[in-house]
């Protein structure tokens, strides 16, 4: 049963918020809607803070056409509704059944997703890869939940997942439980991975503490915040000195197609040009882990999880490959456009 209009607001606002504290989403990445008619639906708008919104934020939007309706709280600027929206329309309009619908981010389930196919048991369908926003992201989409009608959920290449049910709760349990089984499916394929500073293998404070440092950068990267990360799972993407190609699409947005890599020598150095100069977000460094940066600890924080996000995915491709699995990057050209959008339209990570 659809929900109430200002029920499914607050609903929206409710569930984005408990996907941060669940290290599911971060930052402005991932949305969230409910239906409230047969023929419309509210969503989180685009590029906004999740903590930031009021309820007359969530943007009434109409399921068949897009179209939406401004309505703001007194003294707000209008919104626009976010960029996947089409995404959203689709599974509305594929399963009626369906009212609340959670597009997350969240670490296995995105690095699963590299692989292109469907996975485990229960099935997590795999939609084929779209850019953000794009009418193809949208058909891959529908197309993936059609094959498989029962699944409360579907992996997005290169991108990450998108979940749905009858109601917020039921979301919310499905997206916690995708990446419970998604973190199984990943050790199956993959073997056991090293520990993160986020997700579920550690607790987040726990992880913050013992994996990452704030450094002092005002003298050499004046208006940045930098995160020394060195978590082992971020060791074991530096451990070759090579860059790391972006498997996934976020990261791709904030750090271009690939991440460099520095020695541990020369990283300062390295990291004054990469951060300060190239504008980079994230430099891998051999034999210490990373450093990350964003306007403030919030932003760097963000960074740090989609950077050990990444590594999940680059080092499931790397056992595939050496079992014989065909396991390709995101296309230079859609990693190079989605930085593009993102500098243009959604950064606030650079200065």
């Amino acid at each position: 049963m659809a929900y109430e209009l200002q029920e499914a607001r607050r609903l929206v606002l409710e569930a984005g918020r408990r996907m941060q504290r669940d290290g599911l989403i971060a930052r402005t990445w991932g949305n969230i809607s409910a239906r409230i008619s047969e023929t419309e639906m509210v969503i989180t708008p685009s590029g906004r803070s999740y903590d930031s919104l009021v309820p007359e934020d969530i943007v009434r939007v109409n399921i068949s056409d897009g179209t939406w309706a401004e309505e703001t709280a007194a003294g707000r600027k209008p919104v626009k509704p976010s960029s996947e929206k089409l995404v959203h329309m689709a599974i509305y309009q594929e399963r009626p059944g369906v009212n609340f619908i959670i597009h997350t981010h969240q670490a296995y389930a995105s690095a699963l997703g590299v692989l292109g196919r469907e996975l485990g048991d229960p099935v997590m369908p795999c939609a084929g890869y779209g850019m953000n926003a794009t009418r193809l992201l949208q058909e891959n989409v529908a197309a993936a939940a059609k094959r498989h009608p029962e699944a409360p959920w579907v992996l997005m290449k290169n991108h990450g997942a998108v979940v749905f049910d009858s109601s917020y709760e039921a979301a919310a349990e499905d997206a916690r439980a995708l990446e419970m089984e998604a973190r199984d499916e990943y050790r199956r394929l993959a073997g056991d991975v090293p520990d993160m500073s986020f997700g579920l293998t550690a607790s987040e404070t726990d992880g913050i503490l013992r994996y990452q440092e704030k450094l002092s950068c005002q003298d050499v990267l004046p208006g940045l915040c930098v995160w020394k990360v060195t978590s082992p799972v971020v060791r074991a993407a530096a451990r070759t000195g090579e860059p790391m190609p972006a498997y996934l699409d976020d990261m791709a947005q904030i750090s271009g197609p690939v991440v460099a890599c520095a020695e541990e020598q020369s990283w300062r150095e390295e990291a004054e040009h990469r951060l300060g100069v190239e504008k980079d977000t994230a430099l891998l460094i051999r034999g210490i882990g990373a450093v990350c940066a964003g306007a403030n600890e919030e932003e760097a924080g963000a960074v740090a999880m989609v950077l050990e996000k990444n590594v999940l995915a680059s080092l499931l491709a790397e056992k595939r490959r050496q079992e014989g699995e065909q396991v390709s990057v995101l296309d230079s050209r859609a990693a190079e456009e989605d930085r593009k959008s993102y500098l243009e339209h959604y950064s606030k990570l650079m200065h």
